[in-house]
């Protein structure tokens, strides 16, 4: 009888750990500006913009029904496997493992930014998430919650997020000032809000 329960526990144990290497959490993340993510950026790039990077943990047996019950569990084919090595000619550093295109549209909002030469206030924090679709539309992210966390504890002043994540997002609070966007367009003239008029001497 003792034999028959062991055995049913392990091939339970078995299941859980099986279906459990089907799907990812995120626990760890960090908010990191985008200046600091490439190598021979110029000095004059904005550095108001901040990238949120999640780390995807496995589950296991132990924790695989805790996760389900928290809802925070994402299946492994959602994750994408594409790896940012350089962006605009700008090489990311070697020391930075990017994945995903989840933060498409905060590099291409800092880069027309720069190109644009848009100023912003020195203690001005804008985290950006969203996946860009090739007609510019806006494509919703996983871990909105995670990366909305990391934003709120790292003091950022606005987020721009996807409107398609807008009803995913739990507990939004009014320390952080979020902006939903549908397009590329729609987001630069969000941003074009927060830039400062650039001063000229004149004499």
């Amino acid at each position: 009888m003792q034999i028959r329960v062991i055995v049913i526990i392990l091939v339970f144990i078995l299941i859980l750990e099986i279906l459990s290497s089907f799907f990812v959490y995120f626990d760890e993340g960090e908010a990191v500006n985008v200046k600091d993510l490439f190598l021979n950026i110029p000095e004059n790039f904005p550095s108001n913009f901040y990238i949120i990077l999640l780390r995807a943990k496995n589950p296991h047996f132990y924790n695989f029904i805790y996760h389900l019950i928290v809802g925070d569990l994402y299946p492994y084919s959602r994750l994408s496997k594409y790896k940012l090595i350089e962006f605009k000619g700008f090489k990311v550093r070697d020391d930075i493992q990017f994945y995903g295109k989840s933060d498409m549209l905060c590099l291409m909002l800092s880069f027309w930014a720069y190109s644009n030469r848009l100023k912003f206030m020195d203690d001005f924090k804008i985290g950006i998430i969203g996946n860009v679709s090739e007609e510019g539309k806006i494509l919703p992210v996983v871990g909105i919650n995670n990366k909305y966390s990391i934003a709120l504890s790292e003091n950022l002043n606005v987020l721009i997020l996807p409107f398609q994540n807008k009803k995913d997002l739990k507990n939004e609070k009014e320390d952080l000032y979020c902006i939903f966007v549908d397009d590329i367009e729609e987001a630069k003239k969000n941003l074009l809000k927060f830039s400062v008029p650039e001063v000229v001497n004149v004499r």
